[in-house]
């Protein structure tokens, strides 16, 4: 925290203390005096690559812990993973607003912490992603004049199944057995949950109905609030260079959902067309790239155009879009492909570059813009390719397009309702409606 804060806090007393939890990576400052590499367990790391090289997990809850410390009328605290903490002597506290703390992952991941339990009962609100199963079960469990604030912005349901590909059947029934009935644990015990997308608002009450959290007392009313995934307000990327060929990038880890080997196979039969793969192999979750994607990439990795990266990293993203006519994201049909939202893909557009991505994806309801997005199926994947590639000036993202999606979902406009909420809940100004509405009734 900046000494500016602290005499902030001092002068007005006790602030509500909000704790934001982050499964992942943050994009964390570094002094300029950090050193390059950091060695624990007799190995070596970039010590940027494990503490910085930030995931949409991590970006999320950092815009949220930013945007409420921004306000001045809370005291903010960051908590991170300890795998992906560097020291706070090698953070640059004094940029931040908010305070950085780390967490044991191992101890808090789909089981109970002793020290969580520590540092979020002193808290007046809780926020904590349905994502990697951290510190389900310390929410569960707080006092109920802690306001619990689920972020559902990542559907577990439709997630989890793909994420336990890689483990034995026997492995997959009891880690979703133990998890579905933590997950479900936290939802009863909400005060509130995030949802990311009109979809998501229908998936969660269903959820809440079959949980009785709705039920015959309460039906008129959901606890959810939409905040959508958020956008950073840069400049549009300029290609570098025309070239005659359609260039297409697929940027970002292969997880389990995701379908890059239709797109390896299609490639040779393209005969303008060139993509990339770039960082498909994400450090944190090697298994289902090596049992199952690895063989497919290697197998591909001399065709004449194509080029495969493994190595995952997110340094300069304009720099690599610069380089492209469209990102490009092929998931499998699933109903994960249904209620996510691609992070990867609101970058790109973020930047004015065009993606190509699954007609049922979502984000064709979320954005509702002429051009942008750019539909395929694994089913007409070659000949959706071929169309492009025979006019690829069709894919583009126009000014108005590009600036109506920054209005729309810059991260300071998508984060208003949950600061409002909680700023209703410190004035002492939220209802229930249920309650009012049948006590009407009766009268």
């Amino acid at each position: 925290m900046s000494n500016n804060q602290e005499s902030h806090n001092f002068k007005r007393g006790r602030l509500n203390t909000i704790i934001v939890i982050s499964p992942d990576t943050v994009p964390l400052p570094l002094k300029s005096s950090a050193p390059e590499t950091i060695t624990e367990n007799n190995q070596t790391y970039s010590l940027r690559n494990k503490c910085c090289c930030v995931t949409g997990l991590g970006k999320r809850a950092w815009k949220i812990a930013e945007a409420l410390a921004k306000e001045g009328s809370f005291r903010v605290i960051l908590l991170i993973p300890n795998l992906n903490y560097p020291g706070k002597e090698h953070i640059d506290t004094e940029s931040l607003l908010f305070e950085v703390e780390p967490y044991n992952f191992k101890a808090a991941a789909w089981a109970w912490s002793e020290e969580l339990d520590r540092k979020l009962k002193g808290a007046d609100f809780v926020i904590v992603q349905t994502a990697a199963g951290v510190a389900f079960k310390n929410c569960s469990v707080l006092p109920g004049k802690v306001n619990v604030i689920v972020d559902g912005f990542v559907p577990l349901f439709a997630e989890l199944p793909c994420a336990l590909l890689g483990n034995s059947s026997i492995s997959r029934k009891v880690q979703w057995d133990s998890s579905i009935n933590q997950y479900l644990s936290l939802l009863l015990r909400a005060n509130c949950v995030l949802y990311a997308n009109d979809r998501q608002y229908y998936y969660y009450e269903g959820q809440f109905f079959a949980i009785n959290k709705l039920n015959w007392k309460a039906f008129k009313f959901s606890p959810l609030l939409k905040v959508p995934l958020g956008i950073d307000i840069v400049d549009k990327v300029k290609k570098v260079e025309d070239s005659p060929r359609l260039k297409l990038v697929w940027f970002g880890p292969a997880y389990p959902w995701y379908k890059p080997e239709k797109l390896l196979d299609v490639a040779m039969h393209l005969q303008n067309t060139d993509i990339d793969f770039i960082g498909v192999r994400h450090p944190r979750y090697m298994n289902t790239y090596n049992n199952f994607f690895k063989k497919f990439f290697d197998s591909n990795g001399n065709t004449y155009n194509v080029s495969i990266t493994e190595d995952f990293w997110t340094a300069d993203t304009a720099s690599v879009y610069q380089n492209y006519d469209a990102g490009i994201i092929l998931a499998r049909e699933w109903l994960e492909e249904k209620y996510s939202i691609r992070g990867r893909a609101l970058d790109m557009i973020s930047h004015g570059l065009p993606v190509i991505i699954n007609k049922n994806n979502a984000l064709f309801n979320e954005l509702d813009v002429a051009d942008t997005l750019y539909p395929i199926t694994s089913s007409t994947v070659r000949k959706d390719l071929s169309y492009f590639e025979r006019d690829k000036n069709i894919l583009r993202v126009s000014d108005e397009s590009h600036k109506s999606i920054q209005k729309r979902f810059g991260w300071a406009v998508v984060l208003e309702p949950l600061i409002d909420y909680i700023k209703n809940f410190e004035h002492g100004v939220v209802s229930n409606d249920n309650e009012n509405t049948e006590d009407a009734i009766s009268e």
